[in-house]
C-alpha cells in the first residue's frame, strides 16, 4: 500500500529562513514493502562482494539483523520519485541490478536524468567523487534529495520525503569533502535544494490509485 502527503513545515532547523516549505511525505506498508526488500538484495552494491559480503564496504546503516536497509532506504527514494513524475516502471527498470552497477543516474526522461540520493540521519546528502582510487564523474543533469522519516521491518512500514533538487553545475561548484569514512564527496544541505517541479495533490493521488490497481 501507498499513501502520499504533502506536508508543509517551517524550514528551521534545516535553514535560518523560518519559511514555510513544502514536501512530499510517502507511506510505503505491506506488499509494496516487501517489494522494496527484494529489490534490496539483489542490487549490485548488495552481490557484489559474492560469499564475502565484507569484500566491499557497506552501508553505514546496516546491521546483522538488517543487512540491505541501505538499500532498501535508497531504493525507496527512487521508486517515490517514480511516482511522483508518473515514471515507476522506468525508473525501477534504470536503476535495477546490472553489473557494476548503473549509469550514474535513475531517471532519463529523454530530456534530463536524475538522481536520487537518501538519507536517513542528517541534514545533507552526499555525492561521492572519488573512493579507493576510483573516481565517480558528476554524470546526472539533477540530483534530487530524499530522508527515511520512518522505517519498520517489522511492522513493514517506511515514511519518506522527497526534499528538493539541485543541479549538476551547482554540485560541481561545491567544494570536495573527505568524509569520515576516507571517500571524497560533494556535501548538499537539504536548505539549498530547490522545489520540485509542481506536481498536484489530486494528480498524485489519481496516478497511487492507479498503481494500487
Amino acid at each position: 500500500m501507498i499513501e502520499h502527503h504533502v506536508v508543509q513545515e517551517h524550514q528551521f532547523p534545516l535553514s535560518r529562513s523560518g519559511d514555510i516549505v513544502e514536501y512530499h511525505e510517502f507511506v510505503i506498508t505491506g506488499d509494496d514493502y516487501d517489494i522494496l526488500n527484494d529489490e534490496a538484495s539483489n542490487r549490485w552494491s548488495t552481490v557484489k562482494g559474492g560469499d564475502d559480503p565484507t569484500k566491499y564496504d557497506s552501508g553505514v546503516i546496516n546491521t546483522e539483523d538488517d543487512p540491505h536497509r541501505a538499500e532498501r532506504h535508497g531504493i525507496a527514494a527512487e521508486f517515490s520519485h517514480g511516482l511522483y513524475f508518473d515514471r515507476v516502471e522506468e525508473v525501477l527498470e534504470q536503476s535495477g541490478y546490472r553489473e557494476g552497477g548503473d549509469d550514474g543516474y535513475d531517471d532519463d526522461d529523454g530530456a534530463e536524468t536524475t538522481d536520487v540520493k537518501c538519507t536517513s540521519m542528517s541534514r545533507d546528502f552526499w555525492i561521492t567523487v572519488e573512493d579507493k582510487g576510483y573516481t565517480h564523474p558528476i554524470e546526472a543533469d539533477w540530483y534530487e534529495g530524499a530522508k527515511v522519516i520512518e522505517d519498520s521491518p517489522k511492522e513493514k512500514r517506511m515514511r519518506i520525503r522527497l526534499l528538493g533538487r539541485i543541479s549538476k553545475e551547482d554540485v560541481e561548484a561545491k567544494p570536495t569533502e573527505r568524509s569520515p569514512y576516507g571517500h571524497y564527496v560533494k556535501k548538499i544541505p537539504f536548505r539549498e535544494l530547490e522545489p520540485l517541479p509542481t506536481r498536484s495533490g489530486e494528480e498524485m493521488s489519481e496516478y497511487i490509485d492507479e498503481h494500487k490497481g
